[in-house]
């Protein structure tokens, strides 16, 4: 038996009442696509590049259009995706005037690069054949008003987050019957400096991949940098591959005990997946495919509640 599978999340943060339902159909097409994916015997790395995609493409998180805005109202993006069976690493940072960040992670990942920041990304993206957009083609009329909101709270990112108006990052993590890969991609948080860069584009703390498990985080991005998270899950979970969901909560309690800061994380092992988060909510989608017998696993959460569901394999259905 052969399970190839992915799991997504649509941001930590405080999700309002009115944008729960596009949060989680959002979600769902975003796993979908990345399962599909695999499904046609694509690699895992690209499998969470269309899984991200499809959420920066989609206005109701903060990833391409829809993404964050800094103090001076531009748009910067952040991500990057990492091959588990090579440790080979792909991202950008600080990088404008292009939709889909994380497909611009994905080519530095076959480069002889690791990471590319600032104009050096955006000039790198347009020598690849991406298109160079306008930021009025990437801005919502949501984060307009988010940028005049948070003028209140001045420069600290901290408390923006803490406010609960930060509309955070997207990621995924895929296994393809053979090797793990992540990816994750951010506009950031809401007024932040421009040339500031997170966590989502650096590799142990936005997402972290090797030979038996991969993860992707989201929420307080100086937090999770500091935590080192996404490498303290994929250390977590070990040799024992029924570890994920517990990887999730160890690391997720460490960073909010000694940083204080608050987030979330998804994570796959071959015998297991994980998804945790300590804020109000978060959208999150796993998909398991049997490629023998063809059988599929679906669970779908937003809820603290929906972590009660975690690791239970024989659950088929939606919950939502």
């Amino acid at each position: 038996m052969v399970k190839i599978k992915i799991i997504c999340h649509g941001g930590a943060w405080s999700i309002p009442d009115e944008a729960k339902e596009k949060s989680l159909e959002g979600i769902r097409n975003a796993a979908r696509a990345g399962i599909e994916v695999l499904k046609n015997s694509g690699k895992s790395e690209d499998a969470v590049v269309a899984a991200v995609s499809a959420m920066e493409n989609d206005p109701i998180f903060n990833a391409g259009h829809g993404a964050s805005l800094t103090r001076d109202g531009t748009v910067e993006l952040d991500s990057m995706v990492m091959r588990g069976r090579d440790y080979s690493i792909g991202a950008v940072a600080a990088l404008r005037n292009v939709k889909n960040a994380c497909q611009v992670a994905r080519e530095v990942l076959d480069s002889e690069h690791t990471l590319i920041v600032g104009p050096g990304a955006s000039e790198f993206a347009k020598e690849k054949g991406f298109e160079i957009v306008d930021d009025s083609e990437l801005v919502t009329p949501y984060e307009k008003a988010a940028l005049e909101k948070i003028r209140n709270y001045g420069t600290g990112v901290e408390s923006i987050f803490k406010a609960g108006d930060a509309h955070d990052t997207v990621g995924a993590v895929a296994f393809d019957g053979d090797g793990f890969a992540c990816c994750t991609s951010t506009g950031g948080v809401t007024f932040k400096r421009p040339g500031r860069v997170g966590d989502s584009p650096l590799a142990g703390s936005g997402g972290y991949a090797d030979g038996g498990a991969a993860c992707s985080t989201t929420g307080h991005g100086e937090g999770i940098t500091k935590a080192l998270l996404a490498h303290r899950v994929v250390w977590g979970c070990g040799a024992d591959q029924t570890r994920a969901s517990k990887a999730v909560d160890d690391a997720l309690d460490f960073m909010k005990t000694e940083i204080g800061s608050q987030g979330g994380a998804i994570c796959l092992t071959r015998a297991s997946y994980g998804v945790g988060f300590n804020t109000k909510r978060m959208p999150w989608c796993y998909i398991s495919f049997d490629t023998e017998t063809e059988e599929e696993e679906i669970l779908v959460g937003i809820e603290p509640e929906s972590l009660q569901q975690r690791d239970i394999p024989e659950i088929t259905v939606i919950h939502h």
